[in-house]
Parts: C-alpha cells; sequence; structure tokens
C-alpha cells in the first residue's frame, strides 16, 4: 500500500507540524474515476401480472394461517413461577414453625434450634418478596397488554 492509497486525513499537509517548505511536496493522490460512469442504464423490469385472481377464496388474504402458534417466554413464566413459589416456601416455613411451637415436648433436636431462629427471620421475608414479586409480575403483564391492544 503506498502512501497515496492512504486515506486523505493521513496526508501530511493535514498533521500537526507540517511546513511544505521543510517537508516537501506532498506527491498529488490520482484522480478518482468515476464508477458511476461505468454502470450500464438497464431498463425497469416488465409489471407483473396481478396475482390476486389465483389465490384460493378460502385463503387468509393477508397470507397468515390461522394455525399460528406463539411461543410464551421461558424467562416470563419463570419470574411468574419464582414469586409463587417464594410465597409457598415461606407459607410452609410458618406452618412448620406454628407446628414445631405447638408439638413442642422436652426433647431437644438439631431440628428445634433451626425452627426457632432462623424460621422466623427468613419465612417473613419470603412471603413478602414473593408477594411482592407477584404483584410486579402481575402488573407489568397488564400494562404490557394495555400497550399492545
Amino acid at each position: 500500500m503506498t502512501s497515496t492509497d492512504l486515506d486523505p486525513r493521513f496526508d501530511p499537509r493535514f498533521q500537526r507540524g507540517y511546513d511544505a517548505q521543510r517537508h516537501g511536496p506532498v506527491a498529488q493522490k490520482p484522480a478518482i474515476p468515476d464508477v458511476m460512469a461505468a454502470v450500464p442504464v438497464v431498463a425497469p423490469p416488465a409489471p407483473v401480472e396481478d396475482a390476486s385472481a389465483e389465490v384460493d377464496a378460502d385463503a387468509d388474504p393477508e397470507g397468515f394461517s390461522d394455525e399460528v402458534v406463539r411461543r410464551r417466554n421461558p424467562y416470563f413464566i419463570a419470574l411468574i413461577v419464582l414469586p409463587v413459589l417464594l410465597f409457598g416456601v415461606g407459607a410452609y416455613l410458618v406452618v412448620l414453625y406454628i407446628d414445631d411451637l405447638v408439638t413442642r415436648t422436652g426433647t431437644s433436636y438439631w431440628g428445634d434450634y433451626t425452627i426457632s431462629t432462623v424460621v422466623p427471620i427468613i419465612a417473613p421475608a419470603l412471603i413478602v418478596t414473593g408477594f411482592v414479586a407477584l404483584v410486579v409480575v402481575l402488573a407489568q403483564l397488564g400494562l404490557g397488554r394495555g400497550r399492545r391492544g
């Protein structure tokens, strides 16, 4: 690649500190050939016959079939299932905690400590998070339908 093939922005005349007397004259670039002059003129194609007469009367005029299958977004399905799952696990832990309080006898096992200390902290957080997430997802679903229609 010669210096005349380069982008004109790299021409030494446009560089900082260029002095024609000190750096010498710059070789002129060859003239750019007119590309459009070499393109032959072609007549437009003949119009196509009206194809609407050949269309079956039973077919949909838009060309779409009634059997269009809409795929559901798997991430959106997960966003609906996850809050329900969080709410369900939280509710199960509350029931487990209440059952432990009611049926507690004098014996102790490793589950007593876990149920009595961890569950009262985790269960309400799971229930509230699941409920709020479900409300947000359902609100987004409702807003999305309103915008489409």
